[in-house]
């Protein structure tokens, strides 16, 4: 049976010349399954729940990271639709564009075979996407920090995001 999968495109939340977009998400029941054509890391920070992965669950806990290449489908659903156990997540939303203009700058045939995985040119199919664990925390820190500088978009917001990617 064929799910139904929706579609986000870089577009809708990144200007033009934006690379990298990072927000702050309390999961819900609604949102489809879906696919996009950006580099999604996924950071939970609260909560616990499942994700769909190409349409197999799997449970999530605070801490949990996900690397989702483009064109992985995938939701989140918290594991209780009661707003006293919300499930939340950082999404770190990386433009593929950006990502391909500057893999020649990469340093070895390893580093530009990561970045074609992630931008969704793999040649694994074992391996669509990536699982880790933020035991120490310096992941959501880093997030955050990324966070709090885009939200403030002030002239030195771009060099600033890009040091941290």
């Amino acid at each position: 049976m064929l799910r139904k999968l929706g579609f986000y495109s870089a577009a809708e939340y990144m200007h033009d010349n934006d690379f990298l977009y990072v927000n702050k998400v309390k999961e819900t029941q609604w949102l489809l399954e879906h696919v996009h054509d950006f580099i999604e890391i996924v950071l939970v920070l609260d909560g616990k729940g499942l994700q769909y992965i190409d349409g197999t669950p799997m449970r999530v806990q605070e801490g949990d990271v996900y690397v989702l290449p483009v064109g992985v489908s995938h939701v989140f659903r918290p594991s209780t639709a009661k707003s006293a156990a919300p499930l939340i997540v950082r999404n770190l939303m990386i433009r593929a564009e950006w990502l391909e203009q500057i893999k020649h700058c990469l340093p070895d045939f390893a580093m530009k075979q990561f970045a074609d995985w992630l931008m969704g040119k793999g040649d694994d199919p074992q391996r669509r996407w990536s699982k880790a664990a933020d035991h120490l925390g310096a992941i959501r820190r880093i997030s955050e920090s990324m966070h709090n500088i885009l939200a403030k978009r002030d002239a030195s917001y771009l060099t600033q995001a890009m040091v941290w990617s």
